[in-house]
């Protein structure tokens, strides 16, 4: 049966959901540190001081990340409470995601089944299925830079302006998820698109006013506010240090180590994580398209190289960040398998097998390391204090890791704080090293903190400093976390 009339590609939005099958169960587990940690610690901060502009942690200003990810979670945790709600941004992003690369890969002439095959491939990919189950920015970035680029094809392929103008908005989205990045990226596809490509050069005019216009408005939703409230802090924090300091290589937690591995660490993190539709760019077909297609699959081409290069260009790098080349090498592997003499009916009933192992796949994997890792005990005792006496202040003592020598090459488990205490216990929290500054703090104060952290030795000294720490609970036996409760030395 022709693609065109089999009834099973009729539609595409049960498809929609067969992609989307690997994000169920997402609040299955709490938060991980430190990223979802730090960014639910800034949610649950700005709540509490009624600032919608400001992201804050601990009262200070946090510019780590732009505030696109706290605009949508806000409301999100509100609605929907701290397990289902701090991550339905990402996964409502996802899905949002996988449905436009169907609907991308068939407006751009592809048949029904080959749409359905895109959205499949988009929501079968291992990297993009994990971010999309967690409360990441790059989930946000990903889905705002494929709007933009794919939108920016449809206006300079028609010459339609309203799709730049959509493109323009987009792009600024983009800026509001992650910084300056998406118009780095842009920049690069868009002229390497005129440059490479001059039958669509009559495309490039007009309509650029307008999409200039939406994005400013985008982006200046937040930063100009922003500026205004803190000033030279943004400008140095966030504009200097997150973004180009980052690039630059400034941050030597996500340094790969070793050296060697520096250029074919995104290869590989794409080879892995969007397998099997990753294994196809190993066929001449994938890069070199052949047909009346092919100028919108050089496009995929350009689209995933820039990405791919750019990221891998960076000093500072974590397997999520190449997240945005995932959207081009599924559409790429989707046009070449449809070239192929290959049954499009078993490859979505593979692609929709695929989802439904994913999913076991992604929750035993998310569960056990929510578990092995000690946030399932650092959460229960941060909720067992939130329980007792929500409104006394808290203390995590001593958390921070004791090995700073850190890589993202390592394979080795490192420690972390637990910045996601401050998003489950409701009360003010801070983060202590010295056991003099822990003396100062009031009575009834809780402290929790990793087992021996807290000797005997350390105890007497506090209780000589008036302040007497009661053992409360430790999750069970052998844990890594104690629960401890200061009283008044007498």
């Amino acid at each position: 049966m022709n693609s065109e009339t089999d009834p099973w590609f009729h539609r595409r939005w049960p498809w929609v959901l067969v992609a989307s099958i690997p994000l169920l169960g997402f609040w299955a587990y709490g938060l991980f540190d430190l990223d979802e940690g730090f960014y639910a610690a800034v949610v649950r901060d700005m709540m509490r001081r009624g600032d919608g502009i400001v992201p804050t942690l601990g009262g200070k200003p946090w510019f780590e990340k732009p505030i696109l990810l706290y605009w949508a979670a806000i409301p999100s945790v509100q609605a929907f409470g701290p397990w289902f709600g701090p991550r339905l941004p990402s996964v409502l992003a996802t899905i949002a995601l996988v449905a436009f690369l169907g609907w991308l890969v068939r407006r751009e002439g592809a048949s029904p089944a080959t749409a359905v095959l895109a959205t499949l491939s988009g929501g079968t990919c291992l990297l993009l299925a994990a971010a999309g189950r967690m409360m990441l920015t790059d989930s946000l970035l990903t889905l705002t830079l494929t709007l933009c680029f794919g939108l920016f094809w449809v206006g300079v392929s028609t010459g339609a302006r309203h799709w730049k103008w959509l493109a323009g908005a987009a792009l600024g989205f983009s800026v509001l998820a992650k910084g300056p990045v998406g118009g780095a990226l842009f920049v690069s596809l868009a002229g390497l698109t005129y440059w490479r490509e001059p039958a669509l050069r009559p495309g490039f005019r007009g309509g650029w006013a307008g999409a200039v216009l939406a994005f400013a408005v985008v982006v200046a939703s937040w930063y100009v506010p922003a500026y205004l409230c803190e000033g030279d802090v943004f400008v140095r924090e966030f504009l200097v240090a997150q973004n180009l300091g980052r690039f630059s290589g400034g941050d030597r937690a996500h340094a790969v180590k070793p050296e060697w591995m520096h250029p074919i660490y995104y290869p590989v993190v794409l080879l892995v994580g969007a397998a099997p539709w990753s294994f196809q760019a190993f066929r001449r077909r994938f890069w070199v398209p052949l047909g009346d297609a092919a100028p919108f699959r050089r496009y995929l081409v350009r689209w995933l190289l820039v990405v791919l290069v750019f990221f891998s260009a960076s000093g500072s790098k974590l397997p999520h960040y190449v997240l945005p080349a995932v959207p081009p090498l599924a559409m790429l592997a989707v046009f070449t398998l449809a070239e192929g003499r290959r049954s499009l009916r078993r490859l979505a009933v593979a692609g929709a097998a695929g989802a439904t192992f994913l999913c076991v796949l992604l929750n035993a994997g998310f569960v056990w390391w929510y578990g092995a890792s000690g946030h399932r005990e650092v959460h229960a005792l941060a909720l067992l204090a939130a329980r007792l006496d929500p409104n006394a202040p808290m203390a995590t003592y001593q958390m921070s890791r004791r090995d700073k020598d850190l890589g993202t090459g390592r394979l080795r488990v490192q420690e972390t704080s637990h910045p996601s205490v401050r998003f489950y216990f409701p009360g003010p929290t801070e983060d202590l090293e010295r056991l003099e500054d822990l003396a100062t703090r009031p009575s009834g104060t809780w402290v929790l903190t990793r087992s021996g952290r807290i000797g005997s030795a350390d105890a007497a000294r506090l209780r000589r400093m008036g302040r007497d720490p009661v053992w409360i609970r430790q999750a069970k036996v052998g844990s890594g976390y104690v629960l401890y409760r200061l009283a008044t030395r007498r």
